[in-house]
């Protein structure tokens, strides 16, 4: 049986449940708190309704027990899982240890009947959470097909003894500008403290700048650039309404919706599974980030890394936390994944390129094994609709 919700706050004790039995392997991405969070942006306004789908959430019960908790944004005859175009980094279904192919085959029957949709597009899930893959590849009914594509992050994989052998393997020239910016806020007699705490939600602080207004101010930044860059060529504007609209989305989400998500998530969370750290420079906040435990506590995802260019450049704060934050927490982690941004700072702090996977999983429209399911299409339209048909017409209207 399937049931949908349209608010993760109808099955927020179901989420839980999943999340904090453990066999999620604690995944920051599958808690309610980032489900809430990502729903908040998804759904901020209408432009962003119009721009990624509506969102659904399909439940899949097997002898009345939850299995899968599927939150997918529909577009188009494609269903995203949720997180897709939000600064999320990693997304995956919520489901049971205990689901297993048939409850996945039924999601996949339900969506095709009812909703026509011919692929499934699941970007940047965590490379070691591959139980649900493992199910999916053991198809023998040709019901769908795997199509793997190339995803990548960027992760320091810490097997070092101690903090000292870890700093000595980095490049000379990194050390060293990590001893002049020390010696730069010395010699400008400026006071460094660093404060990491798991519970952001309760941490003051009483400066002219706050973390919000720096998460803000810095996202605002990436927005504006990625939109020059993907629509400058050649010293020639691109101007089509598609990309209009589509910037005007991201610049809202700016004003509004990444206001949201920032406070709902970053801000607010109570979340044992979130560190925020925070590097002040005379009391005032220079450079902040977060870091999201996951995998059982064996991996730790640094996110939003922001600092205060305005006036702390010089001192290179986002190295001097970072590098300080890996100290910090080089006895509990053995990874520490910088996420799929492959910026020149991971690489000198002794990142490497990791492959994880991205995956869409393709339908076959002529692979429907139980009918049952195709309930709401034939009650909407008085009966039965060729699966084969709608994907030749989508097919069609695509190259025309």
């Amino acid at each position: 049986m399937i049931r949908e919700v349209y608010t993760c706050s109808e099955i927020k004790d179901e989420i839980n449940t999943f999340y904090n039995n453990g066999s999620l392997l604690f995944s920051y991405c599958q808690s309610y708190i980032w489900i809430e969070a990502l729903e908040k942006f998804s759904t901020g306004s209408i432009l962003k309704k119009m721009h990624l789908g509506k969102l659904i959430y399909f439940l899949v019960y097997q002898d009345n027990n939850l299995k899968i908790i599927a939150p997918l944004l529909i577009k188009n005859k494609f269903a995203y899982l949720l997180g897709y175009k939000a600064p999320c980094n990693y997304k995956n279904f919520i489901y049971s240890e205990k689901a297993g192919y048939n409850d996945f085959v039924e999601l996949f029957n339900y969506l095709q009947c009812n909703y026509g949709i011919i692929k499934i597009i699941c970007d940047r899930v965590f490379d070691y959470d591959d139980r649900w893959f493992n199910i999916l590849d053991n198809d023998k009914s040709n019901i769908y097909l795997l199509k793997s594509r190339e995803k990548y992050n960027v992760q320091l994989n810490y097997n070092f003894k101690s903090f000292d052998e870890y700093f000595s393997s980095l490049s000379k020239s990194t050390r060293q500008n990590y001893r002049t910016a020390i010696n730069r806020l010395t010699k400008d007699n400026l006071s460094y403290s660093f404060i990491f705490s798991n519970d952001p939600a309760n941490m003051k602080l009483n400066n002219s700048i706050t973390l919000k207004d720096m998460f803000l101010r810095e996202h605002h930044k990436r927005v504006l650039k990625r939109y020059y860059r993907e629509n400058i060529n050649n010293n020639k504007i691109i101007f089509t309404i598609k990309r209009l609209i589509r910037f005007i989305v991201y610049h809202d989400s700016v004003k509004d919706t990444i206001n949201d998500f920032c406070d709902k998530y970053y801000m607010e969370s109570h979340d044992k599974n979130q560190i925020l750290a925070c590097l002040l420079i005379d009391q005032k906040p220079a450079a902040f980030c977060y870091g999201l435990i996951s995998e059982n506590g064996q991996r730790c995802n640094l996110h939003r890394v922001c600092i205060d260019e305005d006036k702390y450049k010089k001192y290179s704060p986002g190295m001097i936390l970072l590098i300080n934050f890996i100290k910090k927490y080089s006895e509990q982690f053995s990874i520490f994944d910088f996420t799929c941004g492959q910026e020149d700072y991971k690489f000198k702090l002794g990142c490497t390129i990791n492959e994880i996977r991205g995956i869409d999983i393709v339908l076959n429209p002529n692979k429907v094994l139980d009918s049952s399911v195709c309930t709401k299409r034939r009650e909407s339209t008085g009966g039965d609709i060729s699966i084969v048909k709608m994907y030749t017409m989508y097919v069609f209207k695509m190259v025309a």
